[in-house]
C-alpha cells in the first residue's frame, strides 16, 4: 500500500471504534438483543443523508435477489446490511480500514446477517476479485480519497459482469474556491483528491461505462445537514449519528462540509452506470 493509502486508512482509524458504537447502541436501545438492521441505521450509515440516500439509490438500481453485489469502501457495513436484508442479494464489503471491517462484521453478526454478507480489507485500486464477478458494484463517498481516478474506474469496470451496473453516490469539487478543511474524509487536504463531477463522468465513460442516470443532490444534502444541525442545537446530541465514526473533530468537520456544499465548493452526485453486455 502506498503512502497516501496508508494515510487514508489511518485517517479513518479511531481507537475504540467498536466500543464507541456499541456503547451508543446500548444507550439508545438498552439491551442489544433482537436489534434489527433499521435499529443500526443511525450508527452505520457513514454518508450524507444516511439511510434515506441508500434507499433512494437502491431503488434506482433495481436489485434482484440472485445478484452478487460489491460495496467498495463499505465502512461500518450499513449499506451492505441494508441491501442484503431488503433484496436478499449476497453482498461483499471491501474497505481499506481494518477497524471498519471488524466493526462491520460484528454489527452484521449482531443482526443475524453474517452468512449473507462478507467483509474484506483491501484496496479499491487492486481488488482481490476475478473479472466479471459482480452484478452490481456500489461506491459511496470513496473516490475523493483516491488520486488515480482512471485506475479506479477501470478496476470497477473489470469486476462488474457484462450487463452489470455501477451505483455511485459521491462528493466532487465545484467552483473555484478552495475547499475548507478539515472534512470527514481529510483533515488537511493531503489525502483529498477532488475532481469535478464532469471530469469523473468522463473518466467513467472512458473506462467503458454508459451513464444511465446522473443526478445532482447538492441542495438536498445541504437541507439535510441544516436540519441535522437545527435538531442538535435544540437539545443533547443524539446517541446515534455519523459523529460516531468520525473523531473528536466531528462538529468542525461537519460544519465545514455544510459550508463547502452551501457555498458551492462541493457537489453531491447520485448515479447509475451500466457496463455493456458481452
Amino acid at each position: 500500500m502506498n503512502d497516501s493509502r496508508n494515510q487514508v486508512a489511518q485517517h479513518y482509524s479511531i481507537d475504540g471504534l467498536k466500543e464507541r458504537v456499541f456503547n451508543a447502541l446500548e444507550r439508545e436501545y438498552g439491551a442489544l438483543d433482537n436489534l434489527t438492521v433499521e435499529n443500526l441505521a443511525g450508527a452505520d450509515s457513514f454518508h450524507i443523508r444516511g439511510r434515506a440516500a441508500t434507499v433512494e439509490l437502491a431503488e434506482r438500481v433495481g436489485f434482484q435477489s440472485d445478484w452478487r453485489v460489491l460495496d467498495v469502501g463499505s465502512g461500518p457495513g450499513g449499506t451492505a446490511r441494508y441491501l442484503a436484508s431488503t433484496y436478499g442479494c449476497h453482498v461483499t464489503g471491501l474497505d481499506l480500514t481494518p477497524s471498519f471491517v471488524a466493526l462491520a462484521e460484528e454489527l452484521s453478526s449482531l443482526v443475524g446477517l453474517y452468512d449473507a454478507i462478507e467483509f474484506e480489507c483491501g484496496d479499491a485500486l487492486a481488488m482481490p476479485f476475478d473479472a466479471d464477478t459482480f452484478d452490481c458494484v456500489w461506491i459511496e463517498h470513496v473516490q475523493m480519497n483516491i488520486e488515480a481516478k482512471d485506475r479506479l474506474a477501470r478496476e470497477l469496470h473489470r469486476v462488474i459482469k457484462p450487463g452489470g451496473k455501477l451505483a455511485i453516490y459521491e462528493i466532487f469539487r465545484a467552483g473555484d474556491e478552495a475547499v475548507q478543511y478539515p472534512t470527514p474524509w481529510s483533515d488537511t487536504g493531503d489525502t483529498s483528491f477532488l475532481v469535478t463531477a464532469e471530469s469523473m463522468r468522463s473518466t467513467f465513460i472512458e473506462a467503458g461505462f454508459q451513464v444511465s442516470e446522473w443526478t445532482d443532490l447538492t441542495q438536498k444534502s445541504v437541507d439535510w445537514f441544516r436540519a441535522m444541525q437545527t435538531k442538535a442545537a435544540e437539545g443533547a446530541p443524539p446517541n446515534l449519528g455519523i459523529h460516531l465514526v468520525i473523531d473528536e473533530m466531528a462538529p468542525v468537520k461537519i460544519a465545514n462540509m455544510v459550508n463547502n456544499l452551501a457555498e458551492g465548493r462541493l457537489s453531491i452526485i447520485q448515479s447509475v452506470l451500466n457496463k455493456s453486455p458481452a
